[in-house]
This record gives C-alpha cells, structure tokens and sequence, in this order.
C-alpha cells in the first residue's frame, strides 16, 4: 500500500478538448510538473492519471490522458490531487525556486471571525497586486479575504484555524 501526499485540487473545466485548471501547493509545484502520473481522489478510490501536457496561462491547465472533453474533465473536477509520498522530491534536490507566499500554509485552516464565528475553509491563498488573499469556501460561492496583520487576532497552527477582527461588510 502506498502513502499518499495531498498536493493541490482540481478546478474547473477548460475548453473543449478536456483541459482542467488545477491548483497545486506552491511547495509541491515542482514535484506535479515533474510528474508523469498523478493520482486522484474519485469517491475515496484512488485513481492514477496520466499527464498528457501542461500549460500555464493564467492558470495552470493540465490534459490527463483518457480525458477527451468537457464531460470527462467534470467527473474529476473538484478532486484532490495527489502523489505518492515516494514520487516527492526531496527538498536538498528540488531546483525550483519560488517564491513561497507568507500565508500559503493557512490552506485548510477554519477562518473564523470574532463577531461571526466559523467563516468557512481557506480552500486557497492567492497573490493579489494589494496583498495576499484567502480563498474561503461559503458553501455555494468563494469569498475573498485580505490577509493582512492588522486584520489577524491569532493564528493557530496546531488546531489550524485564523481568527480575524473584519471590516463590517467583508463577510
């Protein structure tokens, strides 16, 4: 049996020939370009997929192999993805150099907020021209949500949640 490393997710379809966007850790970056076969989490199975090419637009866009349009590309959106831990680089080897956002370990964290309580799941950061943003899960829809100090009450790491003082409105 293998063990497993979650490295990111994916999207939503792009295109028509079977395109996904995906979002991958910036720490395991170079350990999904560097990958041949990535495995996905259908349904609690998991299941190898073949990288047939990746490009990087805007987002980055992945074409597994047996993936050959919009229908096929939506059963495996929204999945996890992952590598086996034995397909990791190891740090001393990796070669890309990055630069690794201050918040990017927050990924999975409950935001909470002083007044209203459990926000919801920061599915992601992301690097906006202003500052760093969480990405939260609500639901139905995504908010966005500065990650700057002055809106930052505690940050804790063992239970993995962010508690923040927000601006009326934000939420």
């Amino acid at each position: 049996m293998h063990d497993y490393t979650e490295i990111g997710y994916t999207k939503k379809v792009h295109g028509l020939q079977g395109e996904i966007k995906v979002n991958v850790k910036d720490k395991y970056l170079e350990d999904f370009l560097m990958a041949n076969c990535v495995f996905l989490d259908l349904n609690g199975s998991i299941i190898p997929h073949f990288v047939e090419g990746i490009r990087n637009t805007k987002h980055i866009l992945v074409k597994f192999e047996d993936v050959n349009g919009i229908g096929d590309a939506e059963k495996i959106s929204g999945k996890k993805i992952l590598l086996r831990d034995q397909d990791l680089i190891p740090e001393a080897e990796k070669m890309l150099e990055l630069d690794v956002l201050e918040y990017a370990f927050a990924e999975g964290f409950e935001l909470r907020e002083q007044k209203k309580g459990r926000i919801g799941v920061i599915r992601a950061v992301e690097d906006f021209p202003q500052q760093e943003m969480a990405v939260v899960d609500r639901g139905e829809e995504d908010i966005l949500i500065p990650m700057i100090p002055q809106f930052i009450v505690e940050i804790n790491k063992e239970e993995e949640y962010i508690l923040m003082e927000l601006p009326d409105g934000l939420v």
